[in-house]
């Protein structure tokens, strides 16, 4: 549990599949960019979610693949209620009609969002809109159409250039600045006067049992909750507890996370010179089994 802690959730429509979402986090300095899963497709990349918690203040969740998986869909709203997240919804303009009202997907998402506000009073929690690919200039005609468009949500909108483009790092770097200055300044007036942060472990279980067996709804009244930072987590302890068994046990990390073992292993042999050559040994066979260690990194590569 913590006081003040801020929920980032990440998440994008099917017209967005595999235009950068990930790798705009870690540009943004959101994530450790060695730490994000930048595969574009890919049995663990997608209906999955990685969470960040390398900051104790602000907890990054990054969601993979279609809202239209159960399972996911449950685990990402639970994630949401509980600690009051702020939404970066990634988007494109073909999610919009002409009119400037949201297409069919994009309603779903922004309405499951919402859908389990009423009666809980999230102060904090907040949805931002992030039209991808697309420039101020071009988007300024469609600006005001697409914000009426997206009223009854009360979602502030931004326009976010394809940086992967930009031949200079300066201006790529320059962008990605000004981008998290601005959503930082918008999260931080949603939770404004507020005492957000995250409960206990448990309170994130009873939440999520609820959704998953339909019992949470618009309607309902409010979820029980422990007062934020305050209550202990006895599955907090224990799960810290299995991580660092994890961390420990190399068969058990790889199983557990597997990317992260093969990012581990790549850095290992991508920084491993070989071992320095004997003494004595002449130019011609040092050359030669300079060569073998290149083929061999390259073979486990």
């Amino acid at each position: 549990p913590r006081e003040g802690r801020t929920l980032i959730l990440s998440l994008g429509t099917e017209h967005v599949t595999g235009c950068g979402k990930t790798t705009l986090l870690g540009a943004m300095g959101l994530a450790t960019p060695e730490d994000l899963d930048v595969r574009p497709s890919g049995p663990m990349h997608n209906l999955s979610c990685d969470l960040f918690c390398a900051d104790p203040d602000l907890w990054l969740l990054d969601v993979h693949g279609s809202m239209d998986d159960d399972d996911l869909r449950n685990a990402v709203l639970a994630f949401n209620l509980w600690g009051s997240a702020v939404a970066l919804v990634h988007c494109a303009t073909s999610d919009f009609h002409s009119t400037g009202l949201p297409r069919k997907e994009l309603v779903g998402l922004l309405n499951d969002l919402g859908s389990h506000l009423t009666g809980r009073q999230l102060r904090g929690s907040g949805v931002i809109i992030l039209i991808r690919d697309s420039s101020e200039e071009s988007f300024a005609a469609k600006r005001p159409a697409i914000e009426s468009g997206l009223s009854q949500w009360a979602a502030l909108v931004f326009a976010v250039e394809d940086c992967r483009n930009f031949r200079s790092a300066a201006r790529r770097a320059t962008a990605m600045d000004k981008l998290r200055v601005r959503l930082e300044d918008s999260w931080k007036t949603f939770r404004k006067d507020s005492s957000c942060g995250t409960s206990c472990l448990e309170d994130l279980r009873k939440i999520h049992q609820l959704i998953s067996e339909g019992q949470l709804r618009k309607e309902a009244p409010a979820t029980p909750k422990a007062s934020v930072g305050t209550s202990a987590s006895s599955l907090g302890k224990k799960l810290i507890q299995l991580l660092d068994r994890a961390l420990k046990t190399p068969s058990l990390y790889e199983t557990l996370f597997p990317l992260s073992a093969i990012k581990r292993r790549l850095r290992s042999l991508c920084h491993d010179s070989g071992a320095a050559p004997k003494a004595g040994t002449s130019k011609a066979e040092q050359l030669r089994l300079e060569e073998e260690l290149v083929k061999t990194r390259a073979a486990k590569m």
